[in-house]
């Protein structure tokens, strides 16, 4: 019979081992940008798209929230504040951006530990890249849809639309969230529709990010839970 030291320490390190692919896929956000390498709103940007995913394939592959799961938001916080103080663009609020794309890769892991129990763990690989199309798709299809050079008519004869499309795009919320109004940030958008002529109020970051800091890590924790239980019933 294995020693059940022997078995954590194996599953600790099997969970460290799973968490450096998803980590190192939010640091690719830091490559480049508008501002060059380390560019923070760039690599903000980037992480609220892929920390969703990043989440389901840490999950998928056996990852916990308590402690390895919190190694890749960790990261990824040291990386942006080192991004923010060499750059000459900030975020306003990034701790509470911070809060937001934490809570995306929690729930990411919570669904990816579902994944994992009720399915073989490949398929996290397949729901991972499934989800960053989706948040793909979610975050072009306002500012770059609706409001683009072929889309703006459309958008000024649906306001409706308009107003429902960027409510759904991750990096409206996000980027509001860390108190930066993402659709002025897009010149070329705001010159030829400015945004004022629909009804729409930015998200109040100091409220939605915790709502999301908390969601994301409910939805670890009982992954996390669920996981447990199987493991000690393999011992």
């Amino acid at each position: 019979m294995s020693d059940p030291e022997t078995k954590d320490v194996k599953d600790a390190r099997a969970q460290l081992r799973a968490v450096l692919v998803p980590a190192a896929i939010g640091c690719l956000g830091a490559t480049s940008g508008a501002a060059g390498a380390l560019d923070p709103v760039t690599l903000f940007a980037w992480l609220v798209l892929a920390a969703p995913a990043c989440g389901v394939l840490a999950g998928a592959f056996g990852v916990r929230l308590w402690p390895v799961g919190l190694l890749a938001p960790a990261l990824w916080i040291a990386l942006l504040v080192q991004a923010e103080l060499g750059s000459e663009r900030h975020l306003l609020v990034p701790w509470s951006g911070m809060a937001v794309v934490s809570g995306l890769f929690f729930a990411g892991l919570g669904l990816g530990a579902w994944v994992r129990r009720r399915s073989r763990p490949e398929r996290g690989l397949a729901l991972a890249g499934l989800l960053l199309c989706g948040m793909l798709a979610a975050s072009g299809a306002g500012v770059r849809g609706v409001l683009s050079s072929s889309g703006s008519g459309f958008a000024r004869e649906f306001p409706w639309l308009t107003t429902t499309l960027l409510e759904a795009s991750p990096l409206v919320f996000a980027f509001e969230c860390a108190g930066v109004d993402y659709t002025h940030m897009q010149p070329d958008v705001y010159a030829r529709s400015t945004v004022e002529w629909f009804p729409r109020l930015p998200y109040r970051g100091a409220l939605a990010a915790p709502v999301v800091l908390l969601v994301g890590s409910l939805s670890a924790l009982l992954g996390a839970r669920g996981d447990k239980h199987r493991f000690r019933e393999a011992r």
